[in-house]
C-alpha cells in the first residue's frame, strides 16, 4: 500500500519516524518505522516488531490504538491516527488557561486508562511508558493507548517473566 506523508510527528533524533499520513482512500493514518540510520540496530527493530505484535493481537480494543496495516522492508506499523489530542495537551491548557478539569472527565480518563491497562494486562503486556503525551483521545473523547516501542510481555514458558 502506498501512504503520501502530510507531516513528520516525530522529533528527528528519534530513531523512528513517525508520520501523519493518508491512505490511497484518503484516510488518516500514523505510520512508524524505523529510521534508515538506524537499520543496523537489532534492538530497535526487535522491539518494533514486539511493537507491531502487540498492536495486531490487542490493538483496536479497549483504549489500545488500532493496527491498520504492517508493511515489510522496512517493518513500518500503520496506525489508526487519534485526533482528539494527548492527555499532555489537555493538562497543559488546564494549566495555562487556570482553568479546572471537571471531576466527571477526570473519572472518564482514568477509568479508560486502567480499561486499557487492565486489557493489556490480562493478555500479558506490560506496557511500561505511561505517561500523559502517549494517552490520546479519540474524536468522540475516548482514550487511546499510544507507543508500545518499550512494552514486554509475559513469557509463560518463563514463568511469566516479561521479555
Amino acid at each position: 500500500m502506498h501512504y503520501s506523508i502530510v507531516r513528520e510527528l516525530s522529533h528527528p533524533a528519534s530513531p523512528h519516524e513517525v508520520a501523519l499520513a493518508r491512505d490511497p482512500a484518503g484516510n488518516a493514518v500514523v505510520l512508524k518505522r524505523l529510521r534508515e540510520s538506524h537499520h543496523d540496530r537489532v534492538d530497535l527493530a526487535l522491539r518494533l516488531e514486539l511493537e507491531a505484535a502487540v498492536l495486531s493481537d490487542l490493538g483496536g480494543r479497549r483504549g489500545v490504538v488500532r493496527l491498520v496495516a504492517l508493511e515489510h522492508s522496512p517493518l513500518t506499523i500503520a496506525m489508526e491516527h487519534v485526533s482528539g489530542g494527548s492527555l499532555a495537551d489537555r493538562l497543559r491548557e488546564v494549566r495555562d488557561r487556570r482553568i479546572g478539569f471537571p471531576l466527571a472527565r477526570v473519572r472518564d480518563v482514568a477509568r479508560g486508562i486502567l480499561e486499557a491497562l487492565g486489557h493489556l494486562h490480562a493478555n500479558g503486556v506490560a506496557h511500561r511508558d505511561i505517561k500523559p503525551s502517549n494517552i490520546l483521545f479519540a474524536g468522540d473523547g475516548t482514550v487511546r493507548l499510544i507507543d508500545f516501542g518499550v512494552a514486554a510481555r509475559a513469557d509463560p514458558k518463563r514463568g511469566g517473566q516479561l521479555y
